[in-house]
């Protein structure tokens, strides 16, 4: 079986960041930040063998972009697969009681 190759986004850097610095410094919950990286990280590791497993989102222009997301927890990781280079390219992720749409949109898919 083929692994994937994880690309991950400046933008899902940042935002993986944020929310780790959020639940730290606002909810004031430091084990809980640490366990959201690390869990993400295995989320996202995830993908190199199954991203085809997660489904394509519903918004019918985003969908025919190839845009999928994969939940986890209250978070939404939103990627596309690159089938020729054998690359998962994670966009972003998103807190999933945000506007999901608005926020996609920031990235210009």
């Amino acid at each position: 079986m083929d692994e994937y190759k994880i690309i991950i986004t400046p933008t899902a850097i940042n935002n993986i960041k944020s929310i780790a610095l959020y639940v730290a410094k606002e909810l004031y919950n430091f084990k809980a930040a640490y366990n959201f990286l690390d869990n993400i990280e295995i989320k996202i590791n995830d993908l190199k063998l199954f991203p085809f497993s997660h489904p394509l989102v519903k918004d019918e222009n985003l969908r025919n972009k190839g845009l999928r997301k994969y939940n986890y927890k209250s978070f939404i990781i939103y990627f596309v697969i690159n089938e020729t280079k054998k690359e998962v390219q994670v966009l972003t992720v998103i807190y999933g009681k945000r506007d999901q749409y608005k926020e996609i949109n920031k990235l210009n898919i």
